[in-house]
């Protein structure tokens, strides 16, 4: 699927009953994936959202540059490698 769909990055996710501590799928109006939101990040209205993040992603090896612009959260004093999503998706990278 990852590599027959043509996209840069694949993820695993999964509607869950219970979402709590589960990142948060963010899909576009056309239903692409654009970013995740960490549960403990999320708004109300994010943390209604079942389709969460399973962990398991499939990113091509030239987007690993993208990992060094990953800004660290201040609040937590972690990186968190899910916003390498969003980085990816404001650069027009394909994911699924």
């Amino acid at each position: 699927m990852h590599r027959k769909g043509r996209n840069h990055i694949s993820l695993i996710s999964f509607d869950a009953t219970n979402a709590a501590s589960y990142g948060r799928i963010l899909r576009d109006r056309n239903g692409y994936i654009n970013s995740i939101v960490e549960d403990k990040d999320a708004t109300e209205a994010q943390r209604k959202i079942t389709e969460v993040n399973s962990g398991v992603d499939a990113i091509e090896s030239r987007l690993l540059s993208l990992l060094k612009e990953i800004p660290l959260n201040i609040a937590k004093g972690e990186y968190y490698l899910t916003d390498i999503i969003g980085i990816a998706g404001n650069k027009g990278y394909k994911m699924n």
